[in-house]
């Protein structure tokens, strides 16, 4: 029996060991939508292991550059999902205005991991408040839900108590999250848009039918988009948190009576992102995820909402 030399032997128990080792790192790591992360924050993670863990501990640090940023030990719940667990770690205070990508390590006592994160600020729109005042936003949000979070974060923007208030030079329009969106409010963007402005629609609600009529809709007018392929989502943002079990939050369409019917709903085949062009270069983008219901959770919303108040005119 033809027998390996030692050194050959020694290389291929490496190999399997480091193939093994890569197998089950793909197998582990952080649930979908949590790569981004507030810094200085309390954040509370959920983990999908290869195997049952051997602690209710876990150890923990956040690296970057070879240096240590923070580190501490968090006990761990059990989800209901086999091998999946939940914990809170702290993260550090990073400058304003920066995006840190870091990695999280950790230990459940028997084995490593190490997986990439991204740290960002909270209020991220600090350092482009003079972009949005210029772009002279006004907010019409009648349950006043998303004036207080924009408020919060001392966004530059105008209420708008009525939409007949608004002003010649105002460019921006957004209307809050969970506003019923009845013909009538319908028939006042279109109008509105027809003058060249930008018109941001949050996910209104449950109830809502916004409808389009088809006989002024062409073909380069109206375009649906998922996360995946659209400029209006910026790159290096995390949006699979969205999506739960393969369901996503989005628009339901449905054609009737010469109309186009978008309704907020959940699903595989809905489209998160409708954005419909006027002849005019203006623009009515429909947004079907809930920013401001996630506002506190994790950076990812307020991200999404900065860039479509900064980003240029798609078209």
């Amino acid at each position: 029996m033809r027998t390996l030399p030692l050194l050959a032997l020694m290389c291929g128990i490496s190999l399997a060991a480091e193939i093994a080792l890569a197998d089950e790192m793909a197998v582990s790591g952080l649930l979908p939508g949590q790569t981004d992360q507030f810094a200085e924050a309390d954040c509370l993670l959920r983990i999908q292991l290869p195997r049952e863990a051997k602690s209710d501990r876990i150890s923990w640090s956040i690296n970057s550059a070879g240096r240590t940023l923070a580190k501490g030990t968090s006990a761990v719940t059990q989800t209901s999902k086999a091998n999946e667990l939940e914990f809170t770690i702290q993260t550090p205070a990073i400058k304003e205005g920066i995006t840190l990508e870091v990695e999280f390590t950790f230990t459940d006592g028997e084995k490593n991991y190490s997986i990439p994160m991204r740290l960002r600020t909270g209020n991220p729109f600090s350092t482009l408040s003079e972009t949005i005042r210029d772009r002279r936003l006004v907010v019409y949000d009648p349950a006043g839900n998303t004036l207080d979070a924009l408020t919060s974060l001392e966004i530059p923007h105008r209420p708008l108590p009525f939409l007949k208030k608004i002003e010649t030079d105002d460019s921006i329009l957004l209307i809050g999250e969970g506003v019923e969106c009845s013909a009538g409010l319908m028939e006042q963007l279109m109008a509105i848009g027809q003058s060249g402005r930008r018109i941001i629609v949050l996910r209104p609600s449950e109830s809502s039918i916004c409808s389009l009529e088809l006989s002024a809709v062409g073909n380069r007018q109206l375009r649906f988009a998922q996360f995946d392929e659209d400029n209006w989502v910026p790159e290096k943002l995390d949006v699979a948190g969205w999506t739960v079990e393969g369901n996503t939050p989005g628009w339901l369409l449905q054609a009737d009576g010469g109309k186009l019917q978008m309704t907020p709903g959940n699903g595989p085949q809905v489209w998160p992102l409708v954005e419909y062009q006027f002849t005019e270069p203006g623009e009515c983008l429909f947004v079907g995820v809930p920013l401001i219901a996630n506002w506190e959770a994790t950076p990812v919303p307020r991200e999404f909402l900065l860039h479509l108040l900064t980003a240029p005119c798609a078209r």
